[in-house]
């Protein structure tokens, strides 16, 4: 799923993470933003929603 969501936004930093202490928990964060939560959805997001919801200034600053 990162691969395919690093391919459609190469700008994006994001971060897929699953915790060891809960399993099933699967989080989705770009621009320090939670853009997603199984725990919330009660499912594993697609690809493409992501890209849907990164903000557009999901970017690092220039020179990082």
């Amino acid at each position: 799923m990162a691969a395919e969501i690093e391919r459609q936004r190469p700008d994006a930093q994001i971060q897929l993470v699953g915790e060891e202490d809960a399993p099933g928990t699967f989080n989705v964060f770009a621009a320090g933003k939670q853009l997603w939560s199984k725990h919330e959805t009660g499912k594993f997001p697609e690809p493409n929603d992501i890209v849907a919801m990164i903000p557009a200034k999901a970017a690092p600053p220039s020179g990082s």
